[in-house]
This record gives structure tokens, sequence and C-alpha cells, in this order.
């Protein structure tokens, strides 16, 4: 035991060394932020470390990086968003993002080797992962060179995915013996150290979240349906002054997400989404301490010195009991919601008024629903009901709870039938029929499959998105110039300026479809708000709320309006 002290205090002492004089000798900050440093023991129980791929605007994917005492590493994840086939899958050398992907340094090759694969040449050499045809790559490593203890730990380091398959140093060239001609870098991410480490790294030891189908803007559907999703979410906007509005219920802005229920044991659980998914420590909290403690404990027990987190804490923590009473002793599964209030809401102007996130609600509390929050002590909206195997579903029967301390808030549906603007619609009904040939070809998934493009309506989503930062006026003109900084790679951007060139037909279509479907549900929105009736909403002062949700059997359809809610969330600092 002596030996391995000395041993792991030399370790120390030269990284430290090192750092004095170059920075972090892995993320090449000034502050070195390595926790691995300070924390890392002699490898008596389970280290676990993440990752999460970052600096692309559509390659996205979370890695887990585990090892026992006297074991090899293993590396689980998935990453979507990836062309399908074979993509390169390296450690780098340093986690350092200052400029994005490029500056991770090469191949982490502690031992100065050529180029190889996962048993020889570089120590960060993990050779390929596979997309499917959906563009997920889902993989488990079991890495023998790998490790997360001692001076040749990877924590701190970085992953990075590449848009090209690498040849294992046989490409027969310089470049093969140095990066395996594995092309640019698509996402990157920090490897970095998971704290309170409670399970086995044995694979599928525990059930993960199926998560339920994104429910698309109104304007956004066009992007993956094509015309057809046009027309969908035209006809369904055509018919809210026809009966149609019936369906459209509010979208809450309710927070933080929560998950609770019982076990297969029947133990309850409450937790939040991070908390049910958690790998790296038990985050399914079965008591009010444990629910604090998990809260207080993530960031590396930094929260606790944050006030209001240790308040947020604290509120988590006085709910736990209400709803485990509230939850049938003899069911199995769990519930999926967002909170809307810790505690009764205080009554002002004869309203209830509470706000969980950015929009502020005040509720008649003379009306159905105003009594049923005056008579409960926490609020929640559930949108899934979570079966045992983590199949989600709608909730299936919303009296299912045992006590009104648990209000779980029912649909609130518009309360009369909207203004739509006509005469819009029917112009843009006639633009689909003429160019629906050319959308859907612009769109055809089999051809941009064929030509590695496979995450374009990926990527028309994200310039979308984007916009909400900068105006949306004009959506489409400028796409051309925000491709050129986009987080995508430079042979892809060439691809999509060339496919759009020849394209312009379907492109300019595509546009005017989504621009005039966000008018027109713009102005819908606005009517629904006007209405008044038994919840008001405001962000800041002004009418409105996150929006509204339309059901649909084709897929539910979000009525949520851009320019305010979606801008004033994207501004929060989280």
């Amino acid at each position: 035991m002596l030996i391995l002290r000395t041993h792991f205090t030399k370790v120390l002492l030269m990284l430290l060394f090192e750092f004095d004089k170059v920075g972090c000798p892995r993320t090449r900050a000034k502050e070195c932020t390595c926790e691995h440093i300070n924390t890392i023991t002699e490898a008596e129980q389970t280290v676990v470390a993440q990752c999460m791929l970052e600096h692309s605007d559509t390659v996205k994917g979370t890695i887990l990086l585990m090892q026992a005492p006297n074991t090899y590493t293993l590396i689980k994840g998935t990453i979507t968003g990836l062309e399908p086939g074979l993509h390169g899958f390296h450690i780098h050398e340093f986690g350092d993002m200052s400029d994005g992907c490029k500056s991770m340094g090469g191949h982490y090759n502690p031992d100065g080797l050529d180029h190889g694969d996962i048993n020889k040449g570089h120590v960060g050499d993990l050779g390929n992962i596979t997309a499917d045809e959906s563009g997920t790559a889902k993989f488990t490593i079991e890495a023998k060179r790998i490790d997360l203890i001692g001076e040749r730990s990877v924590i701190g380091r970085g992953f990075v995915v590449h848009e090209d398959q690498d040849d294992l140093g046989k490409g027969g060239d310089a470049e093969s013996l140095k990066t395996g001609n594995a092309g640019e870098r698509l996402a990157c991410g920090v490897i970095t150290l998971r704290e309170n480490v409670q399970e086995s790294v044995t694979p599928g030891s525990r059930r993960t979240l199926k998560e339920a189908a994104r429910i698309q803007h109104a304007e956004d559907i066009v992007f993956w349906e094509g015309s057809k999703g046009a027309t969908r979410a035209l006809q369904s906007l055509r018919n809210l002054d026809q009966g149609g509005h019936k369906q459209v219920t509010i979208k809450w802005d309710g927070s933080p997400a929560i998950i609770f229920g019982r076990n297969a044991g029947g133990e309850f659980i409450l937790t939040d989404k991070s908390g049910f998914t958690a790998k790296g420590y038990d985050g399914r909290s079965k008591s009010a301490k444990e629910l604090e403690q998990m809260f207080l404990n993530r960031s590396g027990g930094k929260n606790r010195e944050n006030p209001g987190y240790v308040k947020f804490a604290g509120n988590m923590k006085a709910i736990f009991d209400e709803y485990e009473r509230a939850t049938p002793k003899d069911y199995v599964g769990f519930f999926k919601g967002d909170l809307l209030y810790f505690t009764t809401p205080p009554v002002k102007e004869n309203n209830y008024v509470f706000k969980p996130n950015i929009v502020e609600y005040a509720v008649d509390v003379n009306s159905d629903l105003g009594k049923k929050i005056g008579a409960s002590k926490t609020g929640v909206v559930i949108h899934r009901q979570v079966q045992p195997d983590g199949t989600e579903t709608p909730l299936q029967d919303p009296g299912i709870f045992v006590s009104n301390d648990v209000l779980v808030v029912p649909p609130i549906t518009a309360e009369r039938a909207p203004q739509v603007p006509h005469a819009a619609l029917n112009k843009l009904e006639q633009v689909i029929k003429k160019d629906a040939a050319a959308i859907d070809s612009l769109l055809d998934q089999n051809k941009l499959r064929q030509m590695q493009m496979s995450d374009f309506s990926n990527i028309l989503y994200a310039y979308t998105n984007s916009k909400v930062d900068t105006g949306l006026s004009g959506l489409g003109s400028d796409f051309g110039k925000w491709l050129e900084t986009a987080k995508v790679s430079d042979k892809k951007k060439a691809k999509i300026a060339e496919y759009i060139n020849d394209n312009t037909a379907g492109f300019s279509a595509l546009w005017e479809t989504v621009n005039t479907i966000m008018m027109a549900k713009d102005q819908v929105i606005a009517d629904i708000d006007a209405q008044g009736g038994t919840v008001q909403q405001n962000i800041g002062g002004q009418a409105g709320g996150e929006g509204y949700v339309l059901a649909h059997p084709e897929g539910d359809i979000k009525l949520v309006p851009r320019s305010t809610f979606s801008a004033a969330n994207r501004a929060v600092q989280r």
C-alpha cells in the first residue's frame, strides 16, 4: 500500500508540475478543472466518466465510460445525426474546445506509435462505430488500453467522431499512419468524471427511458413529411374554426421535469429525467432525503454553494411524501410530467398566480380548475405514462391518484374557435399543389442517403431554431449565409450548397410553405391568447404563453410562438 501511495503521489506531483508549466495537461485551460487529479483514488471503487458531444448542429451523443478495479474500461454510447455507415472514433489528446473540435489535438498517443486499431497503435484509437439507416450509432466497446485511473487516465481528454471511415492505419500513405484518413471532425466532447458511483459496469443492468416521438412545430412538419406533412399542417390550421379548436389544449410551461411512480418491488421513486436514466449513480430516489442529496451532489457538490439551488433541492424534498401518498400502492410504473407549483399558489386579484418557468399563469379562484388548485398542495401536468419496460404512452387514467394534495392538471382546451387566415392558407395550398413534386424531391431520403446527406432535414430544423435568436423574418433567405458558419463539416457544406443550387424550385417552395404556416399559426395563437377564460398567461408582462398542442391522429402538432416564448426560453441562462 505504501508503494502504491508513493507512486500515486509521484504521478500527482508530476501532473501538477506539468500544469504549472503549460496549463492543464489535458484541457489546456489556465485553471485546471480535471476533477480526476483531485478525486481519483487507488481504484478501490468503480470509476465512471461521461462525455456529451458538442460543436455540431446535427450530430449529438452521450458516451459513458466505466472501469471497475482490475478490469478493462467499458465504453457505451449513442450518437445520432450521422450518415449511415462507418465513422472513425477516437480519444484525442486534449479536452480543449476553445476552437471547436480543431483544438482537441491529435489522437491520444502517449507511446509515440503509428495509428492503428483498438488493439495496437495510438491508445486513443477506437476503430469505427457504425451508424444505421437512421443515422444512429449505438456501441459498447471493451477498451483494454484505455484507463480512467492513474497517469494515463483519459479523464479531461476528449472524444471525437469523424466524418469518414477509419482505415486503421492500412491506407498505405502517411495520413493513414497519423489519422486513419477518417476525415473531418463532426462532433467532440470532454471526458469528465462522474460522482456517486453505485452500480455495476455490467451492460444492460438498468432499463432506460424510451422517449416518445418529439412533437413538431406546425411549420417544421414539412422538413420530415414533405408536401404531405405541409398539407397536414395546413389542413389542421384550416379546421380550427370548424370545430378543430376542441382538440387544442394549453401547453403548460412547467419546471422541473419530474418522473415519479413505483418500481417492481413497490418502492416509490421521485426524481427528474437525468436521475431516472442515470448510469453513474442511483438517481431513482426512494426517500425525501435521498432526493435532496441527489440534487445537491450534482456538479461535484458545487450546488451546495448556491442558495437558490439549495432552496430548490429543499422544495423537491418537501413534495416527496405528497407524491408518494398520491400514487396507488399497487401501481407499478411511472408518470412523466412538469411541475407547476411546489405549494398552493398565492391569490392575487382573485386569481391563483404561479410561475414555474418562463410563463406566469393566473387562474380564476372560482373556476373549476381554481377550486382544485385551492384544495391542493402541489400541482403537476403529466405528459406521459411510463410502463414497467420503459415504453411511454399517454396518461391512461387521470383519476388514478388517491390524494387531493397532488393536483394532476387536466387538459384545458380553447374555449372558442379562433380566427383563421383562410386567404393566406388557400394561396399556400395552390403553392403546395404546384410544387409538391419539387418539395418531395428536395427532401427525398433515398436520394439524400446516397449523397451522404441524410441529416438534411435536421440541418433545416437547426437553421430554423437559430433564427429564433436573430429574427424570424425572411426565413430561408439567409440559409446560405448561416451555412457558412454552421457546425457542419466543410465537405458537407459544399454538398448542401450544390444540392440547393440544383433544387432551387423545391427550396423556394419549402420556405414559402414554412413562412406561411408560421404566420397563420402565430395569428391563431394570438387569437386564442386573447380569448381570456379560465387561464391567463403572460411572459414578462406581455400576454401569451408557451402555446398549445393540437391533437392529430397522425402525430400531435405544436402551436408554439417561436418569436416570443421560444426566444425567451432560449435566452435563459440555465
